[in-house]
């Protein structure tokens, strides 16, 4: 599993293929602040907001990048 920080995403695979969720997600922090968005309203405020999509879009490549280094990480460690 992946502990996620302030700020971080998920549920992007979802977002980017349309694919169905490929995990599971619970809450450690009685003060985290979730932010849902669902794909076709915020597919439409990219397309009104291309500066802020590709912005968006970068940080989600960056926490896609994140997670799989993790993941590969943990598999070489044996856990």
């Amino acid at each position: 599993y992946v502990i996620l920080g302030a700020g971080q995403s998920f549920g992007e695979m979802a977002l980017l293929d349309a694919g169905p969720r490929s995990a599971a997600i619970r809450c450690v922090s009685a003060e985290a602040q979730i932010l849902a968005l669902g794909r076709d309203a915020l597919l439409t405020f990219w397309q009104r907001h291309c500066e802020v999509a590709y912005m968006m879009l970068f940080n989600i490549a960056r926490d896609l990048a994140f997670k799989l280094r993790i993941r590969n990480l943990t598999q070489e460690m044996g856990a």
